[in-house]
């Protein structure tokens, strides 16, 4: 099955798929993701966390079910589609979604600077800890960046949730990592874990 380009709206998303030289549905079989290393030397940190009015099982229900449409949607971020690899498939913006699973990868719009600037990135799914409650999230080849996110979870003692959110990242530009990365990359989170904190406490 070959990729509709027309469902997708942004075009720096559609330079991305592109450039990873995807034009069919199994082509998405040879993207490679390059997750953080220990090993490694070089990495930056950046930490920010949310605190959720709601039990710990009802956020991470809603950090697994939520649609990426939703969850990633503001005046700087939007999604342009999702490839679920457990059933070789891809997900537009309009179509239905059943939950987050390893192996998807996700292409995201990027919108900064007022729309000075657009960029198209893309990460991947890399595992799911249920009983950890812990997202592990890697960076695709060709991007600016690698390394890994984590997004995890933690019950207050008022029975509320604390959703920290984690990333160890470095590009080729010292630049890029200390002052440009960081804050683009705290806005663009923030719109997600917002949006579903919104979503958690409206219920």
């Amino acid at each position: 099955m070959k990729i509709d380009f027309t469902r997708i709206k942004q075009q720096k998303v559609k330079d991305l798929v592109r450039l990873h030289e995807l034009q069919e549905v199994a082509d998405f079989q040879k993207v490679k993701y390059i997750c953080y290393s220990e090993t490694e030397g070089g990495y930056r940190s950046h930490h920010k966390s949310f605190l959720i009015k709601a039990p710990i099982h009802k956020v991470w229900e809603a950090y697994q079910t939520i649609h990426p449409r939703e969850a990633w949607s503001g005046n700087m971020i939007s999604i342009g589609l999702v490839y679920c690899k457990k059933n070789n498939t891809i997900i537009y913006p309009e179509d239905t979604y059943d939950g987050a699973k390893e192996g998807q990868i996700l292409f995201v719009h990027l919108n900064l600077l007022g729309g000075l600037l657009k960029l198209g990135v893309a990460h991947a799914i890399h595992e799911i800890d249920k009983d950890k409650k812990v997202f592990t999230i890697c960076y695709v080849e060709k991007g600016s960046s690698v390394g890994s996110q984590y997004i995890s979870m933690k019950e207050t003692a008022e029975g509320h949730t604390l959703v920290t959110h984690d990333t160890k990242y470095k590009s080729d530009s010292a630049f890029r990592d200390r002052y440009l990365y960081p804050t683009f990359h705290e806005k663009a989170l923030t719109i997600y874990h917002e949006n579903i904190k919104r979503k958690v406490e409206s219920v």
